[in-house]
């Protein structure tokens, strides 16, 4: 820190009076006859020099009793009078001065620019109360013979304490820099840039920025001088700290990065990354040291790291697959084998690529994290799958033949051998995936948005009811169900009654993630396996696992009325000619129907109970017609 001192201000120069007269009007004795004390010096003469010393100690004594707690008359604190004021009211009188310094010193103009910073903005700090504390302290040494020299000084003329400034060299610096940023005329270096896989050097220029050194000057002689600056910034040319020659002689470097692709390489397949790819993420940084140029050539490693993974996750990232298996006589064995989800290494794989470039374009391994299936043929043994822990059906007899029949079929070998961990969701539509784009689905009637129609796929809630019944009956948490809209007396049979059906919709315009779907949660310590098959027009699935021993209790089921509807619908089929209508769907009555399930674990306590709630639809009749006869009654 730079320390600068205010001087004393000019004092007038006159005739001064004789040390009995300034030591008089110091000291505030009345006056006196000093022809009659000469002559009383001159007639005792052995006590004179005795007497006046007495005089001069006794009135030292009253001097420093007056201001036993002011500062001795005459001294100034730069150039401030602060004689005869206490240390507070001196702490006031310097601080107003600083004060008014702050906010009236410096004022600098360029072209139409200015600029009018305080001491403060510029990092000068002042110390006031250390200053009055020195001023305090003047004249106050312990030794009489001092303490009478410094009456007679402050007699003789002014004392002054320097007013020390502090200068701050960051918080200048950040002025300068908010003026260059004002002037916006900087030099600017020569740089790298890169076309594709053209390289190219930018000329360097001059620019104008604040002569720092001349303005710190200057206010430090204005601190110096506590005159104002009312001037011209001075500025110098700024001059460039790489040129377009430094930058051609590391211009091979440069070029030997993009003088080739890269290779790169997962499991048994191959791509080339070329330079163009990658060369808007390379990052110049051009220094001098002890002279010279030297440029350093690196990468936008995380925007890299986005690019690469934009490109190459499609092709290297998988889910795990389990490996297929089927249960027969007691015994779990393995139809396909597993494969291990893989996930690229993102900022792995990108410093792998950048540090290639920059060096030999030597051929990159695909960096990834590896999954294993959770099922795998040589672990088929560790599952726990080993016992029934339910069984149930239902009956689409009389579908057999038709294109409703064979979807549920396709259903039903779907979901077979699905097997689910322990705290995994079993989710249906993830088991028979999209429908629309099976090619073995067909046609079939299906409820869509309340209206009786042929869908593609039609029939296959007959495979989610039964399953439905299978995650109630096994006394799994049901995450996610919905009944149908209107009540179907075909999924009552066998002795199921209304309220054990469940329904999933894949409508188009969704994406899956917001598919309808029917998912029960596998809460046991071990994988369990759904097992599906049909037989004779009956549809089977087992669950098996390892038996909890839970105690499923269903209630017996409520049924109550529902609200009538007896509103007709017409559904306009613009390929029928006109005049058609025909019934495509009788007029039901709405029912509402509730059972409970409890289940208790092993011991005997209860772990979950919940009511399942089907409000079915009253409706009226259903009209498919041409669009001319739309609202004629078709019954």
């Amino acid at each position: 820190m730079a320390d600068n001192s205010v001087g004393s201000p000019q004092q007038p120069e006159q005739n001064r009076p004789d040390v009995y007269t300034r030591l008089s009007n110091a000291f505030k004795v009345e006056d006196r006859d000093w022809n009659t004390v000469s002559r009383r010096v001159a007639t005792r003469a052995l006590a004179g020099t005795g007497a006046l010393l007495a005089v001069m100690a006794a009135g030292v004594a009253g001097f420093r009793a007056t201001y036993a707690s002011k500062i001795y008359p005459n001294t100034y604190i730069g150039d401030v009078n602060v004689g005869g004021m206490t240390a507070e009211e001196a702490v006031a009188a310097v601080q107003a001065r600083v004060d008014e310094l702050n906010t009236s010193t410096v004022q600098y103009t360029f072209k139409n620019l200015k600029w009018n910073p305080t001491l403060t903005d510029l990092g000068v700090t002042v110390d006031v109360e250390a200053a009055v504390a020195r001023a305090m302290n003047q004249g106050r040494d312990e030794k009489a013979a001092d303490r009478l020299m410094y009456t007679n000084a402050i007699i003789q003329g002014a004392q002054v304490v320097p007013l020390n400034f502090e200068l701050q060299p960051a918080m200048l610096n950040a002025w300068f820099d908010e003026v260059d940023a004002d002037i916006d005329n900087p030099a600017i270096d020569a740089t790298f840039t890169v076309k594709g896989a053209e390289l190219e050097i930018t000329q360097d220029t001059t620019g104008i920025v604040a002569d720092r050194d001349t303005v710190t000057g200057k206010l430090l002689a204005t601190l110096r001088s506590l005159e104002p600056i009312a001037d011209e910034l001075p500025t110098v040319v700024d001059q460039p700290r790489i040129t377009k020659a430094d930058l051609e002689a590391n211009e091979a470097a440069v070029l030997n990065i993009l003088s080739n692709s890269v290779t790169v390489r997962f499991e048994e397949s191959r791509w080339e990354v070329l330079p163009e790819e990658v060369s808007e993420f390379m990052i110049f940084t051009s220094r001098v040291v002890n002279g010279q140029a030297e440029t350093s050539v690196d990468f936008d490693r995380p925007a890299l790291s986005v690019y690469l993974q934009g490109r190459f996750k499609p092709e290297v990232n998988r889910m795990p697959v389990n490996a297929r298996v089927q249960f027969f006589n007691g015994t779990l064995s393995a139809t396909s084998n597993a494969q291990d989800g893989k996930t690229l290494k993102g900022p792995e794989f990108a410093n792998l690529v950048a540090d290639s470039f920059i060096g030999n374009h030597e051929r990159v391994d695909i960096p990834v994290v590896t999954t294993p299936a959770k099922v795998r043929e040589d672990n088929l043994d560790t599952l726990g799958i080993k016992e029934r822990i339910c069984r149930v059906d239902s009956n689409f007899t009389s579908d057999i033949g038709t294109d409703r029949g064979h979807n549920v079929t396709v259903g039903i070998n779907l979901i077979n051998n699905i097997i689910v961990a322990p705290g995994d969701d079993f989710s249906f539509n993830g088991a028979v995936g999209s429908i629309e784009t099976n090619p073995e689905f067909r046609g079939g009637t299906g409820i869509v948005a309340g209206v009786i129609q042929d869908e593609f796929g039609g029939g296959i809630c007959q495979v989610t009811t039964t399953t439905f019944r299978a995650a109630v009956m096994g006394g799994f948490p049901i995450t996610e169900w919905y009944p149908h809209t209107y009540r179907l007396t075909g999924y009552e049979r066998d002795g199921w009654g209304p309220g054990f059906d469940a329904s999933i919709l894949q409508p188009d315009w969704q994406p899956a993630e917001d598919w309808a779907d029917f998912r029960f949660t596998n809460n046991t310590e071990n994988f369990i396996l759904v097992s599906s098959w049909a037989a004779d027009g009956i549809h089977i699935i087992e669950i098996w696992g390892t038996n909890p021993g839970w105690d499923v209790q269903i209630s017996e089921t409520s049924i109550w009325e529902a609200e009538p509807n007896d509103d007709n619908a017409w559904v306009v089929d613009f390929e029928l000619p006109a005049g058609s209508t025909f019934p495509s769907a009788y007029p039901v009555e709405g029912l509402n129907v509730s059972f409970n399930r409890t289940v208790l674990d092993a011991e005997g306590n209860e772990m979950y109970t919940r009511d399942f709630t089907s409000p079915y639809q009253a409706r009226g009749w259903q009209c498919t017609c041409s669009a001319d006869m739309e609202g004629v009654p078709c019954w």
